[in-house]
Formats: structure tokens, C-alpha cells, sequence
């Protein structure tokens, strides 16, 4: 589990002169009081906790994105919807509709810059509805699953999840359930990734 937590580090800072070693708990990470640990997993895991809506989250998707091409294949990574403020239940609704419409790989990266790189209004559920309809969503479907018991289920289980890992913001990674790294703990993106 190191392991991981030190190939995050490492992959994502490779320009820097700190070395993985030079990572401290409680100063670069945060071990997780009640961690979730399964025994049987032969598999590491990243979570990342993000919030469409967080320029910090864009920020780190070059990087994140060099991580996820070059990460070792015992590694599993996984996107959650970081739900830590009311205000951010709307773009976890909408990551959570992506995902059961088998479109969140092809929407996740022009979500982001539709937001961040060409400010387009999506904070409303009607324009939000437009621009999922250039993923091939049709805006009934989009309505029928944005406001459906599912989502909010699953939205509510991120939320519980988060609160269990002590997640206060976005962008926050998790590994292997036991720990967390987030923005105030580094100085850049890059050495968000690399620890």
C-alpha cells in the first residue's frame, strides 16, 4: 500500500528533486482513522474525490491524466464525485447520470473545460441538459436520470464515503482506503500527484 502511495508521488512529480522517502504522514498525507481495508484485494486502489466545479480539479487533470497511462497495472483507479458543501450535490448529480449513461469517459475531460476553459453557463440544469445532448443523451433521458432515486442514492453514497475518509474538498485522493492527500498538504498539482 506504500507502494502505491509512493508510485502516486512519484508519477506525478517527475521533475521534481523530492524523493518519495521525503513524504511525511501528517505533513504530505493523512493515514485514515477508520480505514476501509479489504484483505482479499490483490489490487490497489486510487479514489479521487473532485468537484466539476473546482478549478483546482482542472488544474490536475494533465497531470492525472500522464498518472493514469503510465500506472502500474495492479492498480485501480476510480473518479467520485466529492460532495463535501450542498452546493456541490448538482455536479455530483451530474457525474453519477454520466456514469449510468455509459458516457462519463467521453464526457468527463469536456465537462471540465466547458466549465473552466470556455465558461459556458452550466450551472443550470437546462444548458447542463444541452451539453449532455452532444454526448448523444437526449434531454428526456437526462431529466428522467439527473432527478432519479438512483442518483441521489448514489450521490448520497459518495457523500458517506467522503465523510468517512475525512474528505474536506476537492480535489482529495484516496489509496487503498487508508490514505488521503489533498491540495493544502503540497505545493502544485504535480507534487499532488506524486505523493
Amino acid at each position: 500500500m506504500l507502494r502505491t502511495l509512493s508510485l502516486l508521488l512519484v508519477l506525478f512529480l517527475p521533475l521534481s528533486s523530492i524523493q518519495a522517502s521525503d513524504y511525511r504522514e501528517g505533513v504530505h498525507y493523512q493515514r485514515i482513522q477508520n480505514p476501509l481495508i479489504s484483505r482479499l484485494e490483490k489490487r490497489h486502489k486510487v479514489i479521487e474525490f473532485l468537484w466539476y466545479d473546482c478549478e483546482s480539479c482542472y488544474q490536475i487533470e494533465g497531470v492525472l491524466r500522464q498518472w493514469l497511462d503510465q500506472k502500474p497495472t495492479d492498480v485501480q483507479f476510480e473518479r467520485l464525485p466529492a460532495v463535501t458543501q450542498p452546493e456541490m450535490t448538482y455536479f455530483a448529480r451530474a457525474m453519477e447520470v454520466a456514469r449510468q449513461l455509459k458516457v462519463l469517459d467521453r464526457i468527463h475531460l469536456p465537462l471540465f473545460t466547458a466549465l473552466h476553459g470556455q465558461h459556458r453557463p452550466l450551472r443550470e440544469e437546462k444548458e447542463l441538459s444541452k451539453f449532455f445532448s452532444e454526448f448523444g443523451v437526449q434531454s428526456s433521458q437526462f431529466k428522467t436520470f439527473f432527478h432519479s432515486g438512483f442518483v441521489t442514492s448514489r450521490v448520497n453514497q459518495a457523500r458517506r464515503l467522503g465523510n468517512r475518509f475525512g474528505i474536506a474538498g476537492a480535489p482529495t485522493f484516496v489509496v487503498d482506503g487508508r490514505f488521503r492527500v489533498d491540495p493544502t498538504m503540497v505545493r502544485s498539482p504535480q507534487e499532488l500527484m506524486q505523493v
